[in-house]
């Protein structure tokens, strides 16, 4: 699958959804699945402000980023937010992509982007609402119901135009339904990366805490400072245990617009020497701090699942979150405790009752390392995976397609064929039928045929290349025909291009790309790139300005039924030469032909090779254009080159 995933939170900007979609991106690209990411510009500045090098990230080798037009959102957290312009500025980049889904995890700004490609390029979008927009609206400079009401509205219309919504908590999903949500929706949890976060041994604890300078008792936060993560509760807390446990440390990191003031409140609270700002650190020492902390808090009101708690649950530290939101979804007695939002006296009671009780914090860990394994990478890959490709089969389960497949005296390159076919089925899961027309062969093409149990074979006796493919034709039943060579190989992407086209396009009845001669050389396969470049201009001349004709490439075009019915099938007069530009010529009249340097496929050079490049490309063109113009193919017959 091939996925554009649309953004407002990327690196470098510290972000658990940039996190989370980062780790989702890199899991699905390393089986096979190429991924685009569409996220905003950042300047030099947002980088420094998070100490990193201001550099691209290096992700899989099946990742790309396209970097948004975009402005500083100078109220942002983060310090490092960015508006992104819905000004299409990706257009060409991602129509290039050709995506089979686009993937957005915002209704706003980058969002809008992803909605209005989706409609422009015919692709699926499928969104993620991470945000309960309600509460920071809250911290808006201008605070009104009405506000709070058109938020809602908005938000609940944005994800009915995509095909399928997802949340990290039921909450969200509630919400959206209320105020008008129709789609189908599930909760489905953001991936964890758990690597490195897992628990250490009790000596290992205490040398983490002297390497940085922590004491005894050690509680942690980690994520954005921000307003509605209520960081100030915490602290307030610490100052109530420190009455009874003077060897405490609160450690917090990240960064964000609310470090001042806790800075401040730190200082009045006299705990200048038990809390820690770290601000952003390398994920090596990120994950230490977790090993060396003995419970994680998170008071925010704003959290839809936090990343940062299912971390340290991973890590075998029991949680005390708010009751608020996603939290309650994911804490439970078996890993930590939920207290009402701004308690500062139940939250010090709690964590004191943690301190007292070494039993007790260490079950909550255990029970924290059991459910943090249900949100690893790995799973939550697969889910993203199942659900993609079945929204993509419910897109094409409309349609049937046939592949018929003429194949005289093919042994050597049948099977090469019909495994790339079988296995594209295998992985995308079309509705397909497989015929393999053994036409006169002598070898053993029709017993390599017969090795594929879910192959069709028909008997054609009389050879010719245009009777072999009516013989398929014929014995297809699919709404779509797909006719490819036996030397051919399907690749990859070729079967969702095929349905996206004909899916998207009710008056597209033919289709067709060029092939890539593998076994030639590099030399060759540039020549034969430029003759198709030259084919395509000419493919659209003859559309829109002569209108006598299109381009279609025998071995690799697929037609409409209903279309080849209303022209009358193959011509038999023709032998070989023009079969596919007499096809060409004549469904162009029943409705749309279109051939995209964008739906390649593998094709042995041999008859290149035999005949030489330019002689046999000279050789195909004027037949090409002899049907054009007299409705029959200057060469009457061909030599034929296998052995």
């Amino acid at each position: 699958m091939r996925i554009a995933i649309f953004s407002d939170n990327f690196y470098p900007e510290i972000s658990g959804i940039s996190d989370s979609i980062i780790s989702l991106a890199n899991e699905l690209a390393k089986r096979g699945h190429k991924i685009n990411f569409y996220v905003p510009y950042y300047t030099k500045n947002n980088f420094i402000t998070a100490k990193l090098d201001p550099k691209e990230i290096k992700l899989h080798d099946n990742i790309e980023i396209f970097r948004l037009v975009s402005m500083s959102y100078p109220m942002a957290p983060t310090k490092q937010g960015r508006f992104v312009f819905p000004v299409l500025s990706s257009f060409w980049h991602i129509k290039k992509f050709n995506p089979d889904i686009i993937y957005t995890q915002d209704f706003f700004s980058a969002g809008l982007e992803a909605l209005m490609l989706s409609r422009i390029l015919k692709v699926p979008l499928i969104g993620t609402n991470h945000t309960p927009i309600t509460e920071f609206l809250k911290y808006a400079p201008i605070r009104a119901e009405w506000i709070n009401q058109f938020a809602l509205s908005y938000v609940s219309w944005y994800y009915n135009k995509c095909l399928w919504v997802s949340a990290p908590s039921q909450l969200i999903l509630d919400e959206m339904k209320k105020n008008g949500l129709k789609k189908n929706s599930q909760v489905v949890s953001n991936p964890i990366n758990l690597f490195g976060f897992k628990p250490v041994f009790a000596d290992t604890k205490k040398q983490l805490k002297k390497k940085f300078g922590f004491s005894n008792k050690v509680i942690f936060y980690a994520g954005r400072l921000a307003q509605e993560k209520n960081i100030d509760v915490i602290i307030r807390a610490v100052a109530l245990v420190k009455e009874k446990f003077t060897d405490i440390t609160f450690v917090v990191t990240g960064h964000g617009s609310a470090k001042e003031e806790l800075e401040k409140l730190t200082k009045e609270l006299g705990l200048e020497k038990n809390v820690i700002f770290f601000g952003y650190v390398e994920m090596d020492v990120f994950s230490e701090l977790y090993s060396a902390a003995d419970i994680f808090t998170v008071m925010s009101t704003a959290e839809t699942q936090c990343i940062s708690m299912l971390q340290a649950m991973a890590a075998g530290i029991p949680v005390i979150g708010a009751n608020a939101w996603g939290l309650p979804e994911y804490i439970n007695e078996r890993n930590g405790y939920i207290i009402e939002p701004g308690d500062t006296n139940a939250l010090a009671q709690r964590i004191i009752e943690l301190f007292e009780d070494d039993k007790k914090r260490f079950e909550l860990g255990q029970g924290g390392i059991e459910n943090a394994k249900n949100f690893s990478v790995e799973i939550v890959a697969n889910h993203w995976e199942n659900l993609f490709q079945k929204e993509l089969r419910k897109k094409f389960s409309k349609l049937k397609l046939s592949f018929v497949i003429p194949a005289y005296n093919e042994e050597d390159y049948l099977g090469d064929c019909l495994r790339s076919i079988f296995q594209e089925l295998e992985k995308e899961k079309i509705n397909a039928e497989v015929i393999v027309v053994n036409n006169a062969s002598t070898d053993r093409t029709r017993e390599v045929a017969k090795s594929f149990p879910h192959a069709i074979i028909v008997d054609e006796p009389k050879k010719g290349l245009v009777v072999a493919r009516c013989a398929g034709y014929l014995a297809s039943s699919g709404d779509l025909v797909a006719n490819l060579d036996a030397d051919t190989r399907l690749c990859d992407g070729w079967l969702n291009k095929v349905f996206a086209e004909f899916s998207a396009n009710s008056k597209l009845v033919a289709l067709s790309g060029p092939f890539i001669y593998y076994d030639l050389s590099k030399t060759a396969r540039f020549f034969v790139y430029l003759w198709y470049v030259v084919g395509h201009f000419f493919h659209l001349i003859n559309q829109y300005i002569f209108k006598n004709g299109s381009v279609l490439q025998g071995g690799n075009f697929i037609v409409r039924r209903t279309a080849m019915e209303k022209i009358g099938g193959f011509n038999p007069q023709f032998e070989f030469y023009g079969e596919d530009a007499d096809i060409a010529k004549r469904i162009r009249a029943v409705g749309q032909v279109k051939f995209t340097l964008k739906l390649p496929i593998y094709s042995s050079g041999r008859r290149l090779s035999e005949k030489g490049l330019f002689a046999t490309g000279w050789l195909y063109a004027i037949n090409y254009f002899w049907v054009v113009l007299f409705k029959k193919s200057f060469s009457s017959a061909h030599e034929d080159i296998r052995k």
